[in-house]
């Protein structure tokens, strides 16, 4: 084998390497909704960071919501409470099968798109995830943050 196919070889074995870790890091998550055969998309790429970053005032490691009309803020101290303003800001703004797009605080791990029903009907499973959770709605323009300061920001469909 040549240099070139050797080190082909290598990086191809690093990237598959580096997918799967990153695979691992949601691993709980992903093997409840097969078990559920809940049907999902992972991507490995920014898009959720690009298009909020694009769309919403950022503050250090989040969304300025005081700078965001039509947003709402509220402040949760037991998860039972966080999963529940989930629930109620998707149920209240969006459709059960509308697709949204889950990013985590950790950007190694990847994106996950499912139906809006599913994160309604299992919020703790995305939440409890990482510290910090975003879940969009690009068509709709709807955002929601659940950050680790204690509070869950989302911005309203016009």
């Amino acid at each position: 084998m040549d240099r070139e196919k050797a080190i082909q070889k290598r990086l191809k074995l690093r990237e598959e390497h580096e997918r799967q870790y990153r695979l691992n890091l949601i691993v709980d998550l992903t093997k409840f909704l097969d078990a559920q055969l809940i049907p999902y998309q992972i991507e490995f790429g920014n898009n959720v960071a690009e298009w909020i970053a694009e769309n919403f005032p950022i503050q250090f490691s989040g969304i300025d919501w005081g700078n965001c009309a039509g947003s709402e803020t509220i402040p949760f101290v037991e998860d039972d409470v966080r999963d529940r303003l989930i629930v109620e800001a998707i149920s209240n703004d969006l459709q059960v099968d509308d697709i949204v797009w889950i990013a985590w605080g950790n950007a190694l791990r990847p994106i996950m798109s499912v139906r809006a029903e599913v994160v309604v009907l299992h919020p703790a499973k995305f939440a409890d995830e990482d510290l910090d959770m975003w879940i969009i709605q690009v068509e709709k323009g709807f955002c929601l943050e659940c950050y680790h300061e204690g509070y869950v920001g989302y911005k309203r469909v016009s």
